[in-house]
């Protein structure tokens, strides 16, 4: 799940609350195992991760 991009003048930007409707993110990939893993090597694999998961291009926030 993610969210529909939102544009707003800042002339009448004066709500300090956003509110974003969601929008549905199919996925490339999706991996199935039979492994099981600790909640350390989630967290691990997940930190790993981050910059591929979440790229900072695709946001922005300046206020």
């Amino acid at each position: 799940m993610g969210y529909k991009p939102k544009t707003i003048a800042a002339l009448t930007f004066t709500d300090s609350v956003l509110t974003l409707a969601p929008k549905s993110i199919e996925l490339d990939e999706v991996l199935v195992s039979n492994k099981n893993y600790t909640a350390k090597e989630i967290i691990k694999k997940a930190y790993e991760n981050l910059s591929k998961n979440y790229p900072l291009n695709d946001t922005k926030s300046r206020l």
